[in-house]
């Protein structure tokens, strides 16, 4: 994969500011040929690696939860259902 910067015209000179002509803006890039050389693939492989596998420390892990209060906890067994006193 072949790169290079597509042709750009030239600036245009912004009558309104009368500063002189607007700065270039960044490069379109085109693929020129479909097999890359080594020099190519090392240089693509440098630039994904630095965009996708950055070495920064990974993100703390979060505190743990509080333990739940007694009041807070479902009971050990069911509660019997409401509604009747006799038995089922």
């Amino acid at each position: 994969m072949s790169t290079h910067p597509a042709p750009s015209p030239p600036p245009a000179p912004d009558p309104e500011s009368g500063a002189g002509p607007v700065p270039d803006p960044p490069p379109a890039w085109t693929i020129t040929r479909g097999r890359p050389d080594r020099a190519e693939t090392a240089a693509v492989l440098a630039v994904l690696t630095a965009w996708l596998g950055r070495t920064r420390a990974p993100a703390p892990a979060p505190p743990p939860p509080p333990a739940r209060a007694a009041w807070d906890r479902p009971p050990a067994r069911p509660l019997p259902r409401a509604g009747t006193w006799r038995p089922h």
